[in-house]
């Protein structure tokens, strides 16, 4: 049991990380376009 816990908990932290890492890439990417139609 403890096997798969540890892998169930491994898979959300991996989606929830790729989710965090895809949303700072968007906001990071959205930042600069407000940067470029300031100038």
């Amino acid at each position: 049991v403890g096997c798969t816990t540890g892998d169930l908990s491994n898979t959300e932290e991996g989606e929830f990380s790729l989710e965090v890492f895809k949303m700072s890439k968007e906001i990071s990417f959205g930042f600069q376009t407000q940067l470029m139609n300031l100038e």
